[in-house]
């Protein structure tokens, strides 16, 4: 066969238009169609197939959703109840105050040395130490892995769980009442969740306290410059001032007489006061 004769086989690529931008930024949820996570990629449709559900219970779905969140509260409180005074080991302690955010409660605050009978005090060293039981109430804001928050008007009030003697909420409903998080979370906030966790989550301290549980000293970092109202054992009167520094283990403001040191664990409750 001559060359004339022969036919040229070519192959064609067709090009693909690049739904990413240039430089390789993230795709942005304003220009996204509406869907679960704000994805660009559009899913195949679902085929609708039947569904036969069986019931698991003698009881209507209303009675098994009652029974079932008391068994789960139960079990958590359980929990809490068989774990040791470990730092490291008031996990379940924490969710359950968080079911009662948004409740107005009652704390009942121990400042003083641990008393083993009723006469709330003790003989050290010669010397009679007296146990003053405080009373906080207002609603309880959030909890953290060794603190709760009940803000009062115009302040908010930090009380370690050391020092707590006992909550009380006249409001039992509420924990039922409770939405899950990000139930109605829009669909930029799902897609970080998902495809950025760690990166989203550590932007933000109230989600890193969700997640994760944050101790005292480190909430207080949101409060530094802020006046603020201490109460500790040690020392007889309430103490004002500005919080200037947060360590582990202790905080620094400054007071009328000068710069005062104090350890966190020897602190009734903390206020931040003069809030608008």
């Amino acid at each position: 066969m001559s060359k004339k004769n022969k036919k040229r086989y070519t192959y064609t690529k067709k090009k693909h238009k690049n739904t990413a931008k240039k430089g390789g930024h993230r795709h942005s949820c304003a220009h996204c169609t509406d869907n679960y996570f704000c994805s660009p990629f559009k899913c195949q449709e679902s085929i609708s197939t039947p569904r036969y559900t069986s019931p698991n219970s003698r009881l209507n779905q209303e009675q098994l959703e009652h029974l079932q969140h008391w068994i789960e509260a139960a079990n958590h409180l359980l929990l809490s109840l068989g774990t040791d005074s470990d730092p490291n080991n008031r996990r379940q302690l924490q969710l359950h105050f968080l079911k009662l955010k948004g409740a107005h409660v009652k704390a009942k605050v121990r400042c003083g040395p641990i008393e083993s009978d009723d006469t709330h005090a003790k003989f050290n060293n010669g010397e009679k130490s007296k146990t003053q039981l405080l009373l906080k109430d207002g609603i309880l804001a959030t909890a953290g892995s060794n603190f709760i928050q009940i803000n009062q008007t115009g302040s908010f009030v930090f009380i370690l769980f050391d020092k707590l003697l006992s909550i009380l909420s006249e409001e039992c409903e509420h924990i039922r009442m409770h939405e899950p998080h990000f139930l109605h979370a829009d669909c930029s906030t799902r897609r970080e969740l998902t495809l950025n966790f760690g990166e989203f989550v550590a932007k933000k301290p109230e989600l890193v306290n969700l997640f994760f549980g944050l101790p005292l000293y480190k909430m207080l970092h949101l409060y530094l410059g802020k006046d603020i109202n201490v109460k500790t054992s040690e020392h007889p009167s309430l103490r004002s001032g500005v919080l200037t520094k947060v360590e582990e283990g202790k905080l620094q403001m400054e007071t009328q007489n000068g710069q005062v040191d104090v350890e966190l664990e020897h602190v009734c409750f903390l206020e931040i006061v003069n809030l608008r």
